[in-house]
């Protein structure tokens, strides 16, 4: 029996939701998504700033900072289950809006209603790019960026650099130097990624309207590979 191309486990197809589409409730719950991914993200950046200014206005060391430290991962991990949660019931809002994507691009015609609004967050490829030589070199920045090779590489930089952090720290070495090392080491790693997010998007985008459509838009080197 030959599967339709969005029938794959966790999504669904146009023709499951056609007839319960609700645009308005729709609308609502995608914004209500965004809304909660950033409040999420916001409540991080303010624990993670919180936690530099105590440690260098006090200039704590030894339990102390290591006591604020934890504080700080506690409250990052409440936040995640927080917005973990809110997220999980909407999800299938999620779904519901991509499935109409989906079928937007394989029968070449609108369904969302001209009044429909998207928040930036969610919004999806509507028309084919020119994929100039510039945009191309872009991608494939973002492709290596997005990569197990470089995911690997960063996750390991990281955790060596906390490894030989606490050791330091345990010897007697000043935890600010330590602590501002490891922030420029993690903004070198993330800026590049943070750089080639729009591109890794589009690539994403122009993969998944491939695998939709049946169409070929990207180079050979470009494509998904599974």
């Amino acid at each position: 029996m030959t599967r339709e191309p969005d029938a794959v486990k966790g999504r669904l197809t146009y023709a499951e939701i056609a007839d319960t589409l609700d645009f308005k409730r729709l609308e609502k719950d995608l914004f209500g998504e965004s809304k909660n991914t950033n409040m999420t993200a916001l409540g991080g950046v303010v624990v993670a700033v919180s936690m530099f200014i105590i440690i260098f206005g006090l200039d704590l060391s030894g339990l102390g900072f290591y006591i604020v430290i934890f504080s700080a991962i506690a409250l990052l991990t409440a936040f995640a289950a927080i917005g973990t949660r809110k997220a999980f019931r909407l999800q299938r809002s999620v779904l519901i809006y991509d499935a109409v994507i989906r079928e937007e691009w394989r029968i070449g015609q609108r369904i969302l209603p001209e009044w429909f609004r998207v928040p930036k967050s969610h919004r999806r490829l509507r028309t084919l790019p020119e994929l100039s030589e510039p945009l191309l070199r872009r991608m494939r920045l973002a492709g290596f960026f997005e990569s197990e090779v470089f995911s690997f590489s960063a996750i390991m930089v990281i955790f060596l650099e906390t490894m030989l952090g606490m050791v330091l720290t345990f010897r007697g070495a000043n935890p600010l130097i330590l602590a501002a090392l490891m922030l420029t080491t993690f903004a070198i790693l993330m800026i590049p990624v943070v750089w080639s997010r729009p591109s890794a998007r589009l690539l994403n985008e122009l993969r998944e309207y491939e695998k939709t459509t049946g169409r070929i838009v990207l180079p050979a080197k470009l494509r998904r590979r599974d």
